[in-house]
């Protein structure tokens, strides 16, 4: 009887060993949703401010090529009035990525 005790118990807290251990080796193998999440969004934010940097500097170097924006040719019209739009819209996307 004592023999059957002690071996009930040994299964079981084998059983249970090996039950939390397969949890905990999942648990720190695969990455956690959450931890994805994040990295995703700073990942996204990033690209997004990448871009929004890569067309003010654009924006810049027509300005400072142009200075008088009435005297510069239609087709530079054109692009810089393109690209202040499209700026607008970029700082838009990185407002909403920063919450």
């Amino acid at each position: 009887m004592n023999k059957n005790i002690i071996t009930i118990i040994v299964s079981i807290a084998t059983l249970v060993s090996l039950v939390v251990g397969g949890l905990i080796g999942l648990d720190t193998r695969y990455a956690n949703a959450i931890w994805v999440n994040t990295i995703e969004k700073r990942l996204n934010y990033k690209i997004e401010s990448d871009k929004l940097t890569t067309m003010q500097q654009r924006a810049w170097q027509i300005q400072d090529r142009y200075p008088d924006m009435g005297k510069a040719p239609q087709e530079i019209k054109q692009q810089y009035r393109e690209l202040e739009n499209d700026l607008n819209i970029q700082k838009e996307k990185v407002k909403t990525l920063e919450k």
